[in-house]
């Protein structure tokens, strides 16, 4: 990661002590690294704003290193990056929530957001799904899925968006189900709870990109 930092690029993270030159910003991400031992950074977006970029992340991993707490921590933040007249990072400053992150290294963000349980109508709305539907279904939530992690309320969301005029009472949950049958199956990896569509992410099983790569070569 330093190596994109320009020689004399500087970190800062929210109002902590800037981190000068590659070694100190290397011993920033290995922090983290230690604190985080299964760390997953998925990158949500990157775009250019005026003078500078953003690089939008999310943090995934359980606090299972040296003291840790041994909670799962899943936290998003953002990165101001000016870029210097090398093509290299200059100054990045990075924001996050740190008060919800404290919260999370102690009591863990397992909790958060639970998705709900589809109600008796939906279960019976679903049980009309054809075989034709749910693999229609499966190959339109792979379709939104690539080799890089995505969280899977983002993979949902634009599932349903696709599928509108196909399912339009189908709800979200349903869609999450499915997800995990494509992670049991092979189709998928993923990180995080399942159970929880926000603090899980997934992406085309290792296996599969090896395949496909073969069948370009």
């Amino acid at each position: 990661m330093a190596a994109f930092y320009s020689p004399n690029g500087s970190l800062t993270v929210n109002n902590d002590a800037s981190a000068v030159g590659r070694n100190a910003i290397a011993a920033v991400a290995q922090s983290f690294m230690a604190a985080f031992p299964d760390l997953q950074i998925v990158m949500d977006n990157v775009a250019t704003k005026g003078d500078h970029a953003e690089y939008h992340w999310t943090l995934i991993g359980t606090n299972a290193g040296p003291g840790g707490t041994g909670h799962w921590v899943h936290i998003s933040g953002f990165e101001c990056w000016h870029i210097g007249g090398d093509g290299l990072i200059a100054q990045s400053q990075g924001h996050f929530d740190s008060a919800e992150y404290q919260r999370q290294l102690e009591h863990g963000a397992e909790d958060i957001y639970p998705d709900s349980p589809l109600t008796p109508q939906q279960e019976a709305l679903v049980r009309l799904l054809t075989a034709a539907d749910l693999q229609r279904i499966d190959e339109c939530l792979l379709s939104h899925t690539s080799d890089r992690w995505r969280k899977v309320a983002r993979v949902v969301a634009s599932t349903m968006a696709s599928l509108a005029g196909h399912f339009p009472d189908v709800p979200d949950v349903f869609y999450s189900r499915r997800i995990k049958h494509l992670v049991a199956s092979g189709a998928l990896e993923a990180v995080g709870n399942l159970d929880r569509m926000r603090f899980s992410e997934v992406r085309i099983a290792t296996s599969k990109t090896s395949e496909q790569d073969l069948k370009q070569e």
